[in-house]
Protein backbone atom coordinates (compact mmCIF):
# COMPACT_ATOMS: atom_id res chain seq x y z
CA UNK A 1 0.00 0.00 0.00
CA UNK A 2 1.05 3.52 -0.94
CA UNK A 3 2.51 6.40 1.58
CA UNK A 4 -0.64 8.23 0.51
CA UNK A 5 -3.17 5.00 0.73
CA UNK A 6 -1.94 4.72 4.15
CA UNK A 7 -2.62 8.31 4.87
CA UNK A 8 -6.46 8.05 3.64
CA UNK A 9 -6.99 4.72 5.31
CA UNK A 10 -5.91 6.28 8.56
CA UNK A 11 -7.85 9.27 8.38
CA UNK A 12 -11.26 7.15 7.38
CA UNK A 13 -10.24 5.24 10.61
CA UNK A 14 -10.57 8.38 12.62
CA UNK A 15 -13.41 9.03 10.63
CA UNK A 16 -15.54 5.65 12.03
CA UNK A 17 -14.17 5.88 15.45
CA UNK A 18 -15.89 9.09 15.46
CA UNK A 19 -19.26 7.78 13.98
CA UNK A 20 -18.96 5.34 16.90
CA UNK A 21 -18.24 7.74 19.51
CA UNK A 22 -21.20 10.71 18.40
CA UNK A 23 -23.54 7.14 18.25
CA UNK A 24 -22.36 5.59 21.68
CA UNK A 25 -23.44 9.75 22.56
CA UNK A 26 -26.92 9.46 21.21
CA UNK A 27 -27.87 6.15 22.83
CA UNK A 28 -26.52 7.49 25.76
CA UNK A 29 -28.69 10.45 25.19
CA UNK A 30 -31.58 8.35 25.01
CA UNK A 31 -30.41 6.91 28.49
CA UNK A 32 -31.03 10.34 30.01
CA UNK A 33 -34.19 11.47 28.41
CA UNK A 34 -35.65 7.49 29.38
CA UNK A 35 -34.26 8.69 33.38
CA UNK A 36 -35.99 12.55 32.54
CA UNK A 37 -39.41 10.63 31.56
CA UNK A 38 -39.15 9.24 34.71
CA UNK A 39 -38.60 11.90 36.81
CA UNK A 40 -40.75 13.93 35.21
CA UNK A 41 -43.61 11.86 34.77
CA UNK A 42 -44.62 12.42 31.21
CA UNK A 43 -43.93 10.00 28.11
CA UNK A 44 -47.49 8.40 27.49
CA UNK A 45 -48.94 8.27 24.44
CA UNK A 46 -51.52 11.61 24.26
CA UNK A 47 -49.25 13.60 26.78
CA UNK A 48 -49.44 16.44 24.62
CA UNK A 49 -46.89 19.03 23.54
CA UNK A 50 -45.43 18.90 27.44
CA UNK A 51 -41.91 17.96 26.52
CA UNK A 52 -42.08 21.16 23.50
CA UNK A 53 -39.32 23.40 24.93
CA UNK A 54 -38.70 26.13 21.92
CA UNK A 55 -37.02 28.08 24.38
CA UNK A 56 -34.32 25.75 25.63
CA UNK A 57 -33.85 24.63 21.36
CA UNK A 58 -33.11 28.95 20.84
CA UNK A 59 -30.23 28.40 23.71
CA UNK A 60 -28.96 25.16 22.45
CA UNK A 61 -29.07 26.38 18.65
CA UNK A 62 -27.13 29.78 20.04
CA UNK A 63 -24.46 28.44 21.91
CA UNK A 64 -23.51 26.08 18.76
CA UNK A 65 -23.41 28.95 16.54
CA UNK A 66 -21.43 30.60 18.98
CA UNK A 67 -19.13 27.87 19.16
CA UNK A 68 -19.21 26.86 15.86
CA UNK A 69 -15.85 26.77 13.32
CA UNK A 70 -15.17 25.13 10.24
CA UNK A 71 -16.48 24.61 6.80
CA UNK A 72 -20.46 22.97 7.97
CA UNK A 73 -22.90 25.27 7.29
CA UNK A 74 -24.51 26.89 10.01
CA UNK A 75 -28.16 25.38 8.30
CA UNK A 76 -26.89 22.09 8.46
CA UNK A 77 -25.42 22.68 12.04
CA UNK A 78 -29.21 23.77 12.85
CA UNK A 79 -31.14 21.08 11.12
CA UNK A 80 -28.66 18.31 12.47
CA UNK A 81 -29.57 19.44 16.42
CA UNK A 82 -32.93 19.84 15.39
CA UNK A 83 -33.48 16.35 14.13
CA UNK A 84 -31.96 15.00 17.53
CA UNK A 85 -34.09 17.53 19.21
CA UNK A 86 -37.32 16.45 17.79
CA UNK A 87 -36.70 12.63 18.00
CA UNK A 88 -36.05 12.93 21.26
CA UNK A 89 -38.78 15.18 22.23
CA UNK A 90 -41.33 12.54 20.25
CA UNK A 91 -39.45 9.73 22.74
CA UNK A 92 -40.62 11.90 25.56
CA UNK A 93 -44.67 13.28 24.54
CA UNK A 94 -45.40 12.17 21.32
CA UNK A 95 -47.46 14.95 19.23
CA UNK A 96 -48.33 15.81 15.63
CA UNK A 97 -47.66 19.32 13.68
CA UNK A 98 -50.30 20.62 11.45
CA UNK A 99 -48.96 23.42 9.18
CA UNK A 100 -51.40 25.94 6.62
CA UNK A 101 -50.76 28.65 4.84
CA UNK A 102 -48.36 27.97 2.00
CA UNK A 103 -47.87 25.04 -1.12
CA UNK A 104 -47.50 21.40 0.60
CA UNK A 105 -43.90 21.27 -0.59
CA UNK A 106 -43.13 24.23 1.22
CA UNK A 107 -45.17 22.92 4.28
CA UNK A 108 -43.00 19.95 4.24
CA UNK A 109 -39.76 21.23 3.97
CA UNK A 110 -40.31 23.52 7.20
CA UNK A 111 -42.20 20.82 8.99
CA UNK A 112 -39.23 18.27 8.56
CA UNK A 113 -36.44 20.93 9.44
CA UNK A 114 -37.84 22.09 12.47
CA UNK A 115 -39.88 19.01 13.37
CA UNK A 116 -37.51 16.25 12.48
CA UNK A 117 -38.94 12.95 10.40
CA UNK A 118 -39.95 11.11 13.31
CA UNK A 119 -42.79 14.29 13.56
CA UNK A 120 -46.49 13.02 12.07
CA UNK A 121 -47.08 15.72 9.73
CA UNK A 122 -50.57 17.12 7.97
CA UNK A 123 -51.26 19.82 5.68
CA UNK A 124 -54.50 22.00 5.72
CA UNK A 125 -56.35 24.91 3.64
CA UNK A 126 -55.98 27.58 6.54
CA UNK A 127 -55.16 28.55 9.66
CA UNK A 128 -58.52 28.60 11.21
CA UNK A 129 -58.28 24.75 11.01
CA UNK A 130 -54.80 24.91 12.59
CA UNK A 131 -55.83 26.75 15.54
CA UNK A 132 -59.10 24.26 15.99
CA UNK A 133 -56.68 21.68 16.42
CA UNK A 134 -54.92 22.83 18.82
CA UNK A 135 -57.52 23.99 20.77
CA UNK A 136 -59.24 20.41 20.46
CA UNK A 137 -56.28 18.35 20.92
CA UNK A 138 -53.14 18.84 23.34
CA UNK A 139 -51.62 16.82 21.08
CA UNK A 140 -50.73 19.13 17.92
CA UNK A 141 -48.76 22.03 17.27
CA UNK A 142 -49.93 24.38 14.36
CA UNK A 143 -47.20 25.59 12.06
CA UNK A 144 -48.73 28.86 10.36
CA UNK A 145 -46.84 30.47 7.50
CA UNK A 146 -46.67 33.88 6.35
CA UNK A 147 -45.55 37.30 7.64
CA UNK A 148 -47.97 38.62 8.95
CA UNK A 149 -46.67 42.11 8.93
CA UNK A 150 -46.78 42.27 5.35
CA UNK A 151 -49.28 39.74 4.38
CA UNK A 152 -52.29 41.00 6.15
CA UNK A 153 -53.31 37.88 7.71
CA UNK A 154 -54.89 38.24 11.05
CA UNK A 155 -55.49 34.70 11.93
CA UNK A 156 -54.00 36.29 15.04
CA UNK A 157 -56.83 38.05 16.12
CA UNK A 158 -59.08 35.20 16.59
CA UNK A 159 -57.18 34.72 19.53
CA UNK A 160 -57.42 38.15 21.10
CA UNK A 161 -61.42 37.59 20.56
CA UNK A 162 -61.34 34.14 22.67
CA UNK A 163 -59.91 34.43 26.23
CA UNK A 164 -60.39 31.06 26.68
CA UNK A 165 -58.42 29.50 23.74
CA UNK A 166 -55.73 27.46 24.81
CA UNK A 167 -53.24 27.74 21.93
CA UNK A 168 -50.64 30.83 22.43
CA UNK A 169 -47.69 31.65 19.76
CA UNK A 170 -44.20 29.77 21.02
CA UNK A 171 -41.80 30.33 18.18
CA UNK A 172 -41.21 32.58 15.38
CA UNK A 173 -39.52 30.82 12.23
CA UNK A 174 -36.79 31.18 10.91
CA UNK A 175 -34.57 31.03 14.16
CA UNK A 176 -31.53 31.33 12.32
CA UNK A 177 -31.19 33.92 10.09
CA UNK A 178 -28.37 34.30 6.66
CA UNK A 179 -28.09 35.57 3.93
CA UNK A 180 -29.96 32.88 1.43
CA UNK A 181 -33.48 32.91 1.42
CA UNK A 182 -34.04 30.88 -1.34
CA UNK A 183 -34.98 27.66 1.01
CA UNK A 184 -38.10 27.01 1.58
CA UNK A 185 -38.09 26.15 4.75
CA UNK A 186 -36.39 29.57 5.26
CA UNK A 187 -40.28 31.13 5.04
CA UNK A 188 -41.89 33.31 7.71
CA UNK A 189 -44.07 31.41 9.97
CA UNK A 190 -45.72 30.97 13.57
CA UNK A 191 -45.72 27.80 15.90
CA UNK A 192 -48.69 27.94 17.49
CA UNK A 193 -49.21 25.49 20.62
CA UNK A 194 -49.87 24.50 24.37
CA UNK A 195 -46.72 24.63 25.12
CA UNK A 196 -45.20 26.53 27.96
CA UNK A 197 -43.39 30.02 26.98
CA UNK A 198 -40.41 30.33 28.73
CA UNK A 199 -37.58 32.78 28.64
CA UNK A 200 -34.34 31.70 25.96
CA UNK A 201 -32.21 34.91 27.12
CA UNK A 202 -32.93 36.84 24.41
CA UNK A 203 -37.15 37.36 23.63
CA UNK A 204 -39.58 39.03 22.46
CA UNK A 205 -43.55 39.11 23.71
CA UNK A 206 -47.22 39.43 21.64
CA UNK A 207 -49.39 41.73 22.73
CA UNK A 208 -53.32 42.31 21.28
CA UNK A 209 -55.08 45.55 22.16
CA UNK A 210 -58.87 45.14 21.20
CA UNK A 211 -60.93 47.76 21.25
CA UNK A 212 -63.82 50.12 19.31
CA UNK A 213 -62.72 50.65 15.61
CA UNK A 214 -63.80 54.36 15.92
CA UNK A 215 -60.52 55.00 18.85
CA UNK A 216 -57.31 55.98 16.82
CA UNK A 217 -54.54 53.48 16.84
CA UNK A 218 -52.43 55.96 19.01
CA UNK A 219 -54.99 55.01 22.08
CA UNK A 220 -54.10 51.42 21.73
CA UNK A 221 -50.60 52.13 22.09
CA UNK A 222 -51.21 54.01 25.07
CA UNK A 223 -53.04 51.71 26.78
CA UNK A 224 -50.21 49.13 26.92
CA UNK A 225 -48.21 51.39 28.39
CA UNK A 226 -45.14 50.33 26.93
CA UNK A 227 -42.84 52.86 24.77
CA UNK A 228 -40.78 49.77 23.53
CA UNK A 229 -43.82 48.10 22.07
CA UNK A 230 -43.48 48.18 18.25
CA UNK A 231 -46.72 47.47 16.18
CA UNK A 232 -46.74 44.37 14.08
CA UNK A 233 -50.28 44.53 12.25
CA UNK A 234 -53.73 45.59 12.62
CA UNK A 235 -57.39 43.80 12.50
CA UNK A 236 -60.62 45.15 11.55
CA UNK A 237 -64.13 43.68 11.71
CA UNK A 238 -67.25 45.58 12.22
CA UNK A 239 -66.90 47.85 15.09
CA UNK A 240 -64.00 46.32 16.30
CA UNK A 241 -60.47 46.65 16.16
CA UNK A 242 -57.37 44.83 16.99
CA UNK A 243 -53.58 45.53 17.29
CA UNK A 244 -50.86 43.01 17.20
CA UNK A 245 -47.54 44.80 19.42
CA UNK A 246 -44.66 42.85 19.91
CA UNK A 247 -42.77 44.26 23.09
CA UNK A 248 -38.91 43.34 23.64
CA UNK A 249 -38.15 40.86 26.63
CA UNK A 250 -39.95 38.33 28.26
CA UNK A 251 -42.94 39.16 30.02
CA UNK A 252 -45.39 36.65 31.50
CA UNK A 253 -49.05 36.17 30.83
CA UNK A 254 -50.44 36.98 34.29
CA UNK A 255 -47.93 40.84 34.26
CA UNK A 256 -50.01 42.04 31.38
CA UNK A 257 -51.46 45.28 32.21
CA UNK A 258 -55.36 46.06 32.17
CA UNK A 259 -55.73 48.54 29.46
CA UNK A 260 -59.09 49.78 30.41
CA UNK A 261 -61.60 50.28 27.77
CA UNK A 262 -58.99 48.76 25.34
CA UNK A 263 -58.85 44.98 26.75
CA UNK A 264 -55.14 43.71 26.14
CA UNK A 265 -54.52 39.84 25.62
CA UNK A 266 -51.18 38.40 25.68
CA UNK A 267 -50.65 35.94 22.76
CA UNK A 268 -47.35 34.38 23.88
CA UNK A 269 -43.81 35.15 22.79
CA UNK A 270 -40.78 33.74 21.73
CA UNK A 271 -36.74 33.58 21.12
CA UNK A 272 -34.99 36.68 19.04
CA UNK A 273 -34.15 35.24 15.66
CA UNK A 274 -30.13 35.00 15.31
CA UNK A 275 -28.32 36.21 12.44
CA UNK A 276 -25.67 33.87 11.45
CA UNK A 277 -22.10 35.74 11.89
CA UNK A 278 -20.83 37.21 8.53
CA UNK A 279 -17.74 34.69 6.72
CA UNK A 280 -14.71 36.19 7.53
Amino acid sequence: MSQAAQGLAAIRQKIDAMDADIHGLLMQRGELIAALQAAKGIGAPGGGTTAMHPAREARVIRALVERHTGDLPLAALERIWREIIASFTQLQAPFKVMLAGADQLTLCEIGRYYFGISTPLSYVAGSGDVLDAVAAHDDVAGVIVGDIAKDGSDWWARLAAASDHPARIVARLPFLIDNDETQAWRSPAFIVSRANVAPSGEDATLIAARGAASQPDEAFAAALGMSNAKQLARSQHGQDKTLLFEVPGHIPADNIPSGGDISLRWLGGYAVALRAPEKS
